[in-house]
């Protein structure tokens, strides 16, 4: 067994009941998430449009699972424009559906910030090889590193 395929699955071990508890927690009526955007809903009904946004981000980072699960087991893929598509609406979705995420993060950088700045540190180091999966998928004959 080679060693990127080792580290793609135990990321993928680590990275999917993260993605899998940010999608249940959008449905679950006990959850902080669900409570947040359901009682912005309240205030104003454009803003369900936020609750929808984050169902649809956490939907599409469940499907992003699946070229971390291809890379761990060597699956290869024949339809890059797919992928290209799902990339292209994962960065979008999570520049807009985490509405939640970025109020926890702003309290955080207010009460303390080296708290929140190693949050967004700790965010992004975690989120980087599930995008760099998605890219190998959907740009083939491109490296992100060389």
């Amino acid at each position: 067994m080679n060693l990127r395929g080792i580290f793609w699955k135990i990321y993928l071990i680590l990275y999917a009941p993260f993605a899998v508890d940010a999608f249940f927690n959008i449905a679950s009526k006990e959850s902080a998430p669900y409570i947040y955007y359901h009682t912005l809903g309240a205030f104003s009904k454009n803003l369900v449009f936020n609750y929808y946004l984050s169902a649809a981000c956490g939907f599409v980072n469940l499907v992003c699972l699946l070229p971390i699960f291809m890379l761990a087991f060597n699956i290869r893929s024949t339809r890059p424009d797919i992928w290209k598509w799902l990339f292209t609406l994962r960065i979008a979705l999570d520049v807009t559906g985490h509405a939640y995420e970025i109020s926890v993060i702003r309290a955080m950088l207010n009460t303390d910030f080296w708290y929140g700045f190693q949050a967004i540190i700790a965010s992004t180091v975690f989120l980087a090889p599930s995008y760099a999966a998605c890219f190998q998928y959907a740009f083939p004959n491109k490296k992100i590193i060389k």
